[in-house]
This record gives structure tokens, sequence and C-alpha cells, in this order.
């Protein structure tokens, strides 16, 4: 993902990093291994689906994503604000994100 949005972001201070997390609904399905039950904004209550955490970067009217992870906590052990962190850092360390 991050190869596809470097050459299209403004990396200027006066940019924003936005975090956010969805539930992609898979109420249908049986057998995808990492859907669970969970409270999904968008439905205002509980759902089958496979929970995402996302990076956005944001200057004016311009919004591409950055990254994006799975949220497994039963796989990874990771709750959400951990893979905000991780995300984060990797935008600042490895990205060099002036946002």
């Amino acid at each position: 993902m991050w190869k596809l949005a470097e050459s299209l972001i403004n990396n200027s201070s006066e940019a924003y990093l936005i975090f956010d997390d969805s539930v992609q609904d898979k109420g249908f399905s049986k057998k995808i291994e990492r859907v669970k039950r969970q409270y999904s904004g968008n439905a205002h209550g509980l759902v089958k689906g496979i929970g995402i955490v996302n990076l956005v970067h944001a200057y004016k009217d311009d919004y591409y994503p950055l990254d994006f992870r799975i949220y497994s906590p039963d796989s990874d052990g990771k709750t959400k604000n951990d893979h905000f962190r991780d995300m984060l850092q990797q935008a600042f360390e490895e990205k060099d994100i002036k946002a």
C-alpha cells in the first residue's frame, strides 16, 4: 500500500495522520478463520466480521491510506492500540512521514 501512496502524498508537517478501525461484515461466512463477533459502529451492534485498523494520510482534501492491519487478538495477541502504535512508529521511522 505504501508503494502506491508514497508518490501521491504531500509529505508535509501540515498534514495529519488518521487512525481508524472498521469491521468488514462477513455475516454469512462459516469458514473464514479471522471472522469473529465484534462491535460495528456502522451496524450499532455486534456482527460477524473481520476487524481492520487503518492509517490514513490527510492533507487538505487528499486522503491516502498508508497502512492497515487485521485485528485478530486471538492469533497475534495485539490490541488495536498496539497496531496503531506499530503503524505510527513505522510511519515516522521507516517512511519518514512528517505529518
